[in-house]
């Protein structure tokens, strides 16, 4: 495998991408699902969260 040779031009290559990484800017997850239609859920609750759920899983 020729990139998995650890010349200075990989280490280089390495270089540029670890910047590149720390200094992409992050997604932005609600604005995106703002932009494609994903519902808005207020006051969610688990099923984890009820006791009765508990109760018929133990």
């Amino acid at each position: 495998m020729p990139e998995a040779k650890q010349t200075f031009k990989n280490k280089l290559k390495a270089i540029r991408f670890m910047i590149k990484v720390v200094l992409t800017k992050t997604w932005d997850m609600k604005k995106y699902e703002k932009e494609q239609g994903f519902p808005n859920f207020k006051n969610t609750s688990f099923c984890m969260d009820s006791e009765e759920w508990k109760l018929s899983h133990e």
